[in-house]
């Protein structure tokens, strides 16, 4: 099994500020795969900007809560390149921040899967459901991704 410095197989989700897609699909991802049964992998979640330290949005964390989801104690970072290294598999919520972690690692690219997953940050609580409707929709290829990179 892939594993990072910490033993640890990671999925690495990436949005602007980390305040909104990436923590709530990094939510999402750890709960399909403890439903599945898939132990050993850890999502997390990071941005594209220098947010360092605030808490998930309101929408997104009311959002995530009538999805199951717990979102209250996320505390926003901004993506490096340690991160880069050490993460199995990288989710760009968009070609924008795809081309930004190219620029920080190139060699990222062989193991980032993009998506098309708007920003709903500054609009209303529908805008914040449509985004979760879309990380779900992406999901089962990310859980795809994951079991072929675990040989499973």
């Amino acid at each position: 099994m892939p594993e990072t410095d910490r033993g640890r197989f990671k999925v690495l989700f990436v949005c602007s500020g980390n305040i909104c897609r990436s923590p709530l699909a990094a939510a999402l991802l750890e709960r399909e795969l403890r439903v599945l049964g898939t132990e050993g992998v850890v999502a997390e979640s990071a941005g594209t900007l220098d947010l360092d330290g605030r808490g998930a949005s309101h929408w997104a964390i009311e959002v995530a809560a009538e999805n199951g989801l717990d979102l209250s104690h996320h505390v926003s970072r901004q993506v490096n390149k340690r991160m880069l290294e050490d993460a199995s598999i990288v989710v760009a919520m968009s070609q924008g921040h795809a081309e930004q972690l190219s620029s920080i690692l190139p060699a990222v690219e062989r193991r980032m899967l993009v998506l098309d997953v708007p920003d709903p940050y500054g609009l209303q609580k529908q805008a914040y459901e449509a985004v979760f409707g879309a990380i779900k929709d992406a999901m089962p290829l990310i859980i795809d991704e994951v079991r072929v990179k675990l040989g499973q």
